[in-house]
């Protein structure tokens, strides 16, 4: 994990660090002079090294990095059934993102941090080759990449699960006719997205319960992919807020009435 933010937002956590690196010309100021405190507090190794060496061990190339940490994130669930399994037995409902494209890593980095602020148990991504957690990816998301499951299972496959796995599953598409605060986004539930300026596939859409859009009124047609995500996923904890405030004040009106 590298740069500031993120490996305050480890440290805070108190995920295992195995050893810090700071780069030895970089200014003392608030958030460095924090992580000396706290790598000191911990016992945890720090050692001050050239920038060259710090590129080599964050893996990222041209861009200023003035600390990186190498840290044991913990054991999340590998597999769309474990995750399930995992909610069930915590008496959850499974709250899932299901991502149809990522074209660009600060996209994914983006949405695992909005995903882990809101709760979101996990977030599924097509089969590829490659681990979709990259340094960089970890970094945009403050270390939440490392705390929210991001699940590799192909999309047919997924929404089988999804669908056996009793969850109701939303697809977001910019024709869709209903608008997205329109639909009842509580409980368990899936939210499909597409790529950028891409609709979902005709397969996929098939699949979903419903569809939903977001209103737009002004020369886009779309919005990022991170921030159509934010809005969804925040609609759904919306939603359940009133839904809880109906059922607190439902439940003391009962109590007076007795």
């Amino acid at each position: 994990m590298q740069g500031k933010n993120t490996v305050l937002e480890i440290l805070r956590r108190k995920v295992k660090i195995r050893e810090i690196y700071l780069d030895s010309g970089a200014a003392t100021d608030e958030k460095i002079a924090e992580i000396l405190s706290t790598a000191s507090s911990r016992r945890i190794p720090l050692k001050r090294v050239d920038p060259a060496t710090l590129q080599t061990i964050s893996h990222i190339d041209g861009r200023n990095i003035p600390v990186v940490a190498l840290a044991e994130p913990p054991v999340l669930p590998a597999t769309l059934p474990q995750l399930l399994r995992q909610c069930r037995e915590a008496g959850e409902n499974p709250f899932l993102l299901m991502l149809g494209q990522v074209d660009f890593r600060q996209n994914l980095g983006a949405i695992a941090r909005t995903a882990n602020a809101a709760g979101v148990h996990g977030i599924l991504v097509p089969r590829t080759r490659k681990d979709p957690v990259t340094p960089e990816v970890i970094r945009i998301s403050m270390g939440a990449a490392l705390f929210t499951p991001i699940i590799r299972e192909g999309p047919y496959s997924a929404l089988k699960v999804l669908k056996s796995g009793g969850l109701h599953i939303v697809g977001a598409d910019m024709e869709a006719a209903r608008s997205y605060h329109e639909a009842d986004l509580r409980g368990s539930i899936a939210i499909v997205l597409g790529g950028e300026d891409r609709r979902l596939p005709e397969p996929i859409m098939k699949r979903c319960d419903e569809t939903v859009s977001i209103p737009m009124s002004g020369i886009v047609s779309s919005l990022n992919l991170s921030v159509a995500c934010s809005i969804l996923v925040y609609e759904k904890l919306r939603q359940e807020a009133i839904d809880n405030t109906s059922k607190q004040a439902r439940s003391g009106s009962q109590a007076r009435g007795r």
